[in-house]
């Protein structure tokens, strides 16, 4: 049995739902915005929840790779104090 909502109650409803839409349109621009820079080949938000966590998988293996390696300054400095 379901409950008749009173005008007000409809209005409030009607808000929310509006509101809902508003901020969702507004996350998914700024989700393809986002997606867009890291990814510019690959469409985020088309992807099934399995194909989205095997590229985090694989992002987080090439970022794991990246900080393995050490970093080597283009002008080594032997000693701090010599550099001022």
């Amino acid at each position: 049995m379901s409950k008749k909502l009173t005008k007000e109650e409809q209005e409030l409803a009607d808000a929310k739902a509006k509101i809902e839409r508003k901020y969702a349109r507004i996350a998914k621009r700024r989700l393809n915005k986002i997606n867009q820079k890291l990814f510019p080949d690959v469409d985020l938000l088309g992807m099934s929840k399995s194909e989205f966590e095997r590229l985090l998988d694989d992002s987080k293996i090439v970022m794991k790779q990246q900080s393995d390696n050490k970093f080597t300054p283009l002008n080594p400095v032997e000693d701090d104090n010599k550099a001022f």
